[in-house]
């Protein structure tokens, strides 16, 4: 009576198989996670890019105080604020710089910041 079982070839393969599977699964789980949290950092660009062009269309002029302001996509980050600082660059100039900042699962606090200067007209004097 001849004993049957697998071979060693046979083994070797199938652990091979299921090393390959579970690298693969794990490749898929840490690529979700970036993908979401360069989403945030998009969605946050984008709300900043929106204040900062916002800002400027208003002019000189209609420049806010410093402080915290709201955006309605701001509801799209987990634990998210928004804040804009004003302050003088030279006589004629403003620096603007909007700050939107988030609360990442995976990678903790993060900011985003764009910042600008505004002149009284046309250009830098």
């Amino acid at each position: 009576m001849r004993l049957r079982g697998f071979s060693l070839i046979e083994v070797v393969l199938a652990i091979g198989l299921v090393g390959t599977i579970l690298i693969v699964f794990q490749a898929v789980l840490t690529s979700q996670g970036l993908v979401r949290t360069t989403a945030f950092e998009g969605t946050a660009l984008k709300i900043a890019q929106s204040q900062l062009d916002a800002l400027r269309h208003g002019g000189y002029g209609a420049l806010p105080a410093s402080g915290p302001i709201a955006d309605a996509d701001l509801s799209l980050l987990p634990e998210s604020a928004e804040t804009v600082t004003v302050s003088d660059f030279n006589a004629g100039t403003k620096r603007v710089t909007v700050s939107v900042s988030w609360d990442d699962p995976r990678a903790g606090a993060r900011t985003v910041s764009l910042t600008t200067l505004v002149a009284t007209s046309g250009g830098l004097p």
